[in-house]
């Protein structure tokens, strides 16, 4: 089965983690918190950064934040189809009703074309799926709104060339496992506000006041632990492998399912915004149903998740009629479906993955072919499996990620050299020539693989690493 989605987690990113471990400061304390919260800053260009241990704690503190700065607010004006955490988060503490706008059929992020602002209102901006909303120019456009972001699947989305999250009151991120930058758990708040950053510093370590063990305020214990810090600054360090790797599988979907216009939409960008490249979803024109498709795709050996469901779905949450504008959300839960999107994606899985998407909107039109007839892919999960173990098959096969997205990262190497502006004691025109060299001549790797094909990538990450290091020096 090829997953939705799968961190990447190579031994260089996780080094800082081991390092934690090794120390003993497992808890929040301990020097990887401060680091990574001031490498956050440092890159969203924002004054605070408040590490939290998830998603759902951010928006949570979000809300709470909101209401501490501007307690006339009563009333949230929301998305629907979103992850529930959106909406919970404002419902936890019983202080806002929400007003649910409908979702925009390109776009899937709320429609604002139908946006009141009224008074007593604040509104929470959803970069759904990673498609970025452009908060400055709604901003301008309604100059008297409050506007606070989830965030947790936008993060490293762009709006007017600046960071998403980082032009509202408040924003949230989340870094749980399947986003594109991660710690296993964990999330983050944004706020240029000094007074709500102070404020929602002592909710989220249990209210306790500069007197240590004496609380004054109702509080949480939402802290990121230093682990979890670690594992993220590792992430951080390699941000720019992480977003290429990511940028290629979005690229690649684009490419081989062009064509297709008249069968399957994509997620619509918004003029003067950047998608965070989260994760790739089409829309099916005229799908009958989610579990139709996920049932094909699933015999197809193909994992695939639904558009978040329509506000109506939970139980929990009671809207009256007057506050709710959601007929478009059904249609979307029918037609979207998310596909694997994590960055290490072979070009052999994208192909297969788009093949049977091409077979399967044949089948929704006329019932032609059936998943049966879809050419499944060779999966190649490993560079070093011993020789023969995949048959004739394995010559000269190999991770996408593994040889394309290096070579290119060496060739950026290679074109700061000549220009000048890098310096390294690695021959990096051999490493490279190493790569070509294997890549067209799969008798040799056949009999030498196992080590020489390991001591290569070795070489080529140990470049790329120090290349990046030094970008970020």
């Amino acid at each position: 089965m090829i997953p939705v989605y799968k961190p990447y987690l190579p031994s260089y990113v996780l080094k800082y983690a081991h390092d934690v471990i090794d120390s003993g400061w497992i808890s929040c304390r301990g020097p990887y918190v401060e680091k990574t919260t001031e490498k956050l800053q440092e890159l969203l260009n924002v004054k605070h950064a408040l590490l939290v241990s998830n998603g759902t704690c951010a928006t949570h503190l979000v809300a709470k934040g909101l209401k501490y700065k501007y307690n006339n607010i009563n009333n949230i004006i929301v998305p629907n189809n979103v992850y529930v955490a959106a909406w919970n988060s404002f419902l936890y503490d019983g202080q806002f009703d929400l007003e649910v706008l409908d979702t925009d059929l390109d776009t899937w992020n709320a429609d604002l074309s139908s946006l009141e602002v009224k008074e007593n209102s604040a509104l929470l901006a959803v970069h759904n799926i990673g498609n970025v909303i452009n908060i400055p120019r709604l901003k301008e456009k309604y100059p008297s709104l409050l506007i606070v972001e989830d965030n947790c699947e936008g993060f490293l989305g762009k709006y007017d060339n600046k960071y998403s999250g980082t032009e509202s009151l408040l924003s949230s991120i989340s870094f749980f496992g399947n986003k594109n930058i991660t710690s296993g758990e964990g999330g983050a708040v944004l706020t240029n506000d000094d007074d709500i950053f102070d404020y929602i510093t002592k909710v989220y370590g249990q209210g306790m006041t500069k007197t240590k063990f004496i609380h004054d305020t109702l509080g949480y214990n939402y802290r990121m632990t230093n682990v979890q810090a670690a594992i993220l600054y590792g992430q951080l360090k390699h941000l720019n492998e992480i977003l290429y790797r990511k940028e290629v599988v979005f690229d690649t979907y684009k490419r081989l399912l062009s064509g297709l216009e008249d069968k399957i939409a994509f997620q619509k960008v918004e003029e003067g915004t950047k998608h965070s490249n989260w994760m790739f979803g089409i829309r099916i024109k005229g799908n009958v149903s989610y579990n139709k498709a996920e049932k094909y795709f699933t015999d197809c050996g193909v994992e695939i998740r639904p558009m978040f469901y329509d506000i109506d779905y939970h139980k929990h949450i009671s809207i009256s009629k007057d506050n709710r504008k959601t007929k478009n959300g059904l249609l979307l839960n029918d037609e979207v479906i998310i596909l694997p999107s994590y960055p290490t994606l072979t070009l052999d899985e994208l192909q297969y993955i788009c093949n049977c998407i091409k077979n399967y909107v044949n089948i929704n039109k006329n019932n032609l072919i059936g998943p049966e007839l879809v050419s499944r892919p060779k999966l190649y999960r490993t560079l070093t499996c011993p020789t023969g173990a995949h048959g004739g098959d394995y010559i000269g096969r190999y991770y996408y990620s593994s040889y394309d997205l290096r070579t290119e990262e060496l060739r950026k190497v290679i074109n700061s050299i000549n220009n000048g502006l890098y310096k390294t004691n690695n021959d990096v025109f051999s490493i490279l020539s190493k790569f070509e060299y294997f890549r067209n001549t799969p008798g040799f790797i056949k009999e030498n693989h196992n080590n020489y094909v390991e001591n290569i990538i070795e070489e080529a990450d140990k470049v790329i690493n120090d290349y990046y290091d030094s970008l970020e020096k």
